[in-house]
């Protein structure tokens, strides 16, 4: 349905309609939005919006396919990246103020529903953007977001093939590169509450460790389902 904050269907409901029933069934949302707060039929800011989500919030995934304006900007059409930023600092800052809100006023026999959204960047892992993402990582470690995900790019159409780091071998351990860098970084570096960033993809991180445990086993199994590719994940492009 596009970005869900925009969401109007034909009788008039609204995003703030589905928060309700999130609401009124105990339901948690897992909402990913482009970062822009835009609701033009609705005209909230990012403050509103943040204060409604908030309680009905399992995950929030930001849109975000670089680390400068150039890059993103040039991914995500009419996009603006300071105001993202924006955006998003200010998401952040609105969490922290609930959840130590929620913290204070819980006592040994008032217990008070702490505010416990994880943040999340979600990139498409393209030739365009590839050498950008160990800075998007240094980025969600210096906000305080919870967790990096992301997907590799879908060639549906041929105009499309030149983007995607699975297309050839040279690609390929490109990505394997940075994928080595993106680990490095999510290992070293902790957030401000002392845990580590989430580095996602999880199934190119498990893959990769399999690999590494079990190198003959992973080889010959994957050998077996894809012969033609060898030991490539074919997700994340990852070389086992």
């Amino acid at each position: 349905m596009g970005e869900p904050l925009m969401y109007r269907d034909a009788r008039g409901r609204t995003m703030i309609d589905i928060i309700k029933l999130c609401e009124l069934h105990g339901i948690k949302l897992n909402l990913t939005t482009n970062g822009s707060f835009h609701s033009p039929h609705l005209g909230m800011s990012v403050d509103q919006w943040s204060r409604l989500l908030m309680p009905v919030l399992s995950d929030v995934k930001f849109s975000w396919n670089g680390a400068s304006a150039a890059v993103n900007e040039r991914i995500m059409k009419k996009s603006n990246f300071a105001r993202q930023l924006s955006n998003l600092k200010q998401f952040l800052a609105i969490r922290k103020e609930m959840s130590d809100a929620a913290a204070a006023a819980a006592t040994a026999t008032v217990p008070v529903p702490v505010c416990d959204v994880s943040v999340t960047l979600q990139l498409t892992f393209l030739e365009e953007n590839y050498l950008e993402i160990p800075k998007v990582i240094e980025l969600g470690i210096d906000l305080g977001v919870d967790r990096i995900k992301g997907h590799h790019l879908w060639a549906h159409v041929p105009e499309m093939a030149a983007q995607s780091m699975r297309r050839s071998n040279d690609s390929i351990r490109r990505w394997n590169e940075v994928v080595a860098q993106c680990i490095a970084i999510a290992s070293s570096r902790r957030l401000s509450n002392g845990k580590q960033v989430l580095y996602c993809p999880v199934h190119c991180t498990v893959l990769f460790i399999a690999a590494r445990v079990a190198r003959v086993m992973y080889r010959y199994a994957w050998q077996l389902v894809n012969p033609s590719d060898g030991a490539v994940c074919w997700w994340c492009g990852v070389v086992l």
